[in-house]
């Protein structure tokens, strides 16, 4: 019980944390995040729609982050999708798929994708 209270605070700190930042930051992570599922990724086709994705969520956010009145929106989502694929390239394919944080990430990716209607989703 106790375990599940603590992930379930995690989850909502997590939440929390993505929340208060501004969302083309959210954006341009999810377009890190995506970025680095390809280099795990060996289908053509799944390589072509990740492709995709990516440019989906780079061009949002960009547009994102110039509503939000950003001089340099071009370097701020390339700096924050930078990073995030950072944090996971170099991380096991096994580790990547079994992390919560990755789930976590990929969850909120996904309905962020839905909630803006954009196509940004692996499956439709």
């Amino acid at each position: 019980m106790r375990l599940v209270l603590t992930l379930a605070l995690c989850l909502i700190g997590a939440t929390a944390a993505r929340a208060q930042q501004p969302i083309s930051q959210s954006m341009a992570q999810c377009a890190g995040l995506t970025n680095a599922l390809r280099d795990h990724i060996t289908a053509t086709d799944h390589l072509d729609r990740i492709d995709h994705m990516v440019r989906v969520w780079i061009e949002a956010a960009v547009s994102e982050a110039h509503l939000e009145g950003r001089d340099d929106a071009t370097g701020w989502v390339n700096t924050h999708a930078v990073e995030m694929y950072g944090k996971w390239s170099d991380t096991s394919s096994l580790r990547m798929l079994t992390s919560q944080e990755f789930q976590d990430w990929t969850n909120y990716c996904g309905a962020l994708s839905v909630d803006l209607g954009l196509d940004a989703r692996m499956r439709g």
